[in-house]
């Protein structure tokens, strides 16, 4: 089984908020699935979301 990594990137902490449940939505349409423990992950201080996935 292939694990990808993707970086969403916004441009502020409104954004952020907003690409929290973003990121549901990507994985829905792109036919993915989050890849076990700690594979969601907040970088607040770089306004950030990296996930580890699969595809289904």
């Amino acid at each position: 089984m292939d694990v990808y990594i993707k970086i969403f990137q916004a441009k502020d902490k409104e954004e952020l908020e907003k690409l929290i449940t973003g990121v549901d939505t990507w994985l829905h349409e792109n036919n993915a699935s989050l890849y076990g423990n700690g594979s969601f992950k907040i970088n607040k201080p770089k306004n950030q979301i990296k996930i580890k996935y699969t595809k289904n």
